[in-house]
């Protein structure tokens, strides 16, 4: 599955994961409202800050998982892959 998409360009920036377990961490963070675990994941180099509206290319997606693995294919992140709350990519 390799399809074109974007980043919700409604936000700022959204919170890409650079691994799977990363992502994991972030959706545990968000649902218990730690700001502080999301910072740490940042400082880590573990989420990247993904500006709203970029490109990515669909490797994978896990509606079960509620992930999306892809690649950045515009932006600053250009070429990294990584893993992405699947609501916040669309069309």
């Amino acid at each position: 599955m390799t399809s074109r998409r974007v980043i919700i360009s409604t936000l700022d920036w959204v919170p890409t994961a650079t691994d799977i377990k990363a992502h994991e961490e972030l959706v545990k963070a968000i649902r218990a409202n730690d700001k502080d675990g999301l910072i740490e994941l940042l400082q880590e180099g573990r989420l990247l800050d993904t500006r709203g509206g970029e490109q990515l290319r669909v490797l994978s997606a896990s509606v079960w998982n509620n992930r999306t693995e892809a690649r950045i294919m515009s932006g600053k992140h250009k070429g990294k892959r990584v893993w992405v709350v699947m609501k916040w990519v669309v069309n």
